[in-house]
């Protein structure tokens, strides 16, 4: 349950990535050609193709840097939703939170508030 639980995650994260990918890269790019194309026929309109690319420019680096601040909030996310699922599958399994994956590790490990033996 937790691995099929990982591998949606992973799928979203992936999908993500691919649709801010083609934002960030595709897009942009045609637009700069189709303006350098026409700048190319109209040379009067150079400037004008100079300032779209100026503004396609900083609207890319802006994507990027939105990119980065959400793919790191959608890991912490995708943490967050994968120690939930594991709490999930332990309670299911009969264990309590206390005990863990292995309940003899917790009380193999002396306290370290308890007085030396």
């Amino acid at each position: 349950m937790v691995v099929a639980f990982g591998v949606v995650v992973a799928l979203v994260v992936v999908t993500f990535a691919v649709v801010v990918a083609f934002t960030v890269v595709v897009v942009p790019a045609v637009v700069v050609a189709l303006v350098g194309l026409f700048a190319d026929r109209y040379p009067h309109r150079a400037l004008v193709s100079g300032i779209v690319a100026a503004v396609v420019h900083r609207r890319v680096v802006r994507l990027v840097a939105v990119r980065v601040v959400v793919q790191r909030r959608l890991a912490v996310v995708a943490a967050l939703a994968l120690q939930f699922a594991q709490r999930v599958a332990d309670g299911v399994a009969g264990r309590s939170p206390e005990e863990g994956a292995d309940p003899g590790a917790d009380r193999a490990a002396p306290s370290p508030r308890a007085p030396p033996p």
